[in-house]
């Protein structure tokens, strides 16, 4: 609690809290109460296709439920000052990754913007593996409504056909996401983000139901992308919140709420101190219902060995 009696938010708080008064607890505040799971994926650090290979071949890979790519904006033209995720250029480097990878482990592509740049990459990759993607469980983690190299009317069209594409046959690899962590990252509180990832989803609603696409099914394993922060019972109270408003408007469809740490992206200086961080934040995602948990590798970023990364 701050010093001003609110969080970070804006949101007052009180100093101690009690059950009387609540309504009663509606089964969709963590999502389906069945089979409710979360897993750790590992978030792979900047740097080439090459350079990033030991985090595949490592105790860590084993010690994660997934794996998360995420993609330079030079991969898809946009330059940078420095790297901000895995420089994948061409189809050598997405093989360089990919060998190493768990098949039997979920793969989340975090392509944002640049998403249906990077997406034919990856389908010609699978093509010359003879791997089906529509069978790889995953997601691409970029919607067309936020931030990219394409204009929004134009990255719409080119996922609604990415979409239609595969139409005819059921996929466990999700091409439908909801990215409003951009936001969150500028400076957006957890509220703003929040809602924003509402309207999106509103908006992927429409335009799904516009071209005649399973709106239900599509949404219903969509990964809806959320920053974790250190302010603990707002982060798990607004991901309650959120999850509440969008049963209530489509009766029932649970969206997929995959967490993302918020930590400092330069190099720490209290890294012992940031583990802990991260650990909070995690624990927040978790009692928010949060399905897959995108954490970074710890051992390479900071010098630690990989026992103690893992534990």
């Amino acid at each position: 609690m701050s010093e001003s009696g609110t969080s970070r938010g804006g949101f007052p708080l009180q100093g101690v809290y009690r059950p009387g008064g609540e309504l009663p607890l509606s089964p969709w505040r963590r999502g389906p109460l069945e089979g409710l799971s979360w897993e750790a994926s590992l978030l792979l650090p900047p740097g080439t296709a090459r350079e990033i290979r030991p985090f595949l071949e490592g105790p860590l890979l084993g010690a994660a439920g997934a794996v998360t790519v995420p993609v330079d904006p030079a991969s898809w033209g946009e330059g940078s000052e420095r790297p901000q995720g895995v420089l994948v250029e061409d189809l050598e480097d997405w093989e360089a990754i990919l060998e190493g990878a768990a098949r039997e482990k979920p793969l989340y592509v975090a392509a944002f913007g640049g998403t249906p740049l990077v997406y034919p990459l990856l389908k010609a990759w699978g093509k010359k593996q003879g791997v089906d993607l529509q069978g790889w469980r995953g997601a691409f983690l970029g919607d067309p409504f936020g931030q990219g190299p394409l204009p929004s009317s134009l990255a719409l069209e080119l996922f609604l056909e990415m979409l239609e594409e595969g139409r005819e046959q059921p996929s466990s690899f999700s091409l439908v996401s909801v990215t409003p962590l951009s936001l969150r990252r500028e400076g957006a509180t957890a509220a703003f983000e929040g809602a924003m990832a509402l309207q999106r989803m509103r908006r992927w609603r429409k335009a799904l139901q516009e071209r005649g696409l399973p709106f239900e099914a599509l949404l219903g394993q969509a990964p809806v992308l959320l920053g974790l922060g250190m302010d603990f019972f707002e982060e798990v109270a607004r991901l309650r919140a959120l999850r509440a408003l969008w049963a209530k408007e489509t009766g029932g469809t649970f969206p997929l709420f995959h967490g993302w740490t918020l930590l400092p992206e330069a190099e720490p200086l209290e890294p012992e101190n940031d583990a802990i961080r991260a650990a909070l934040e995690i624990m927040a995602g978790v009692l928010g219902g949060v399905k897959v948990i995108h954490g970074g590798p710890v051992g390479g970023s900071w010098g630690f060995p990989p026992s103690v990364a893992r534990r």
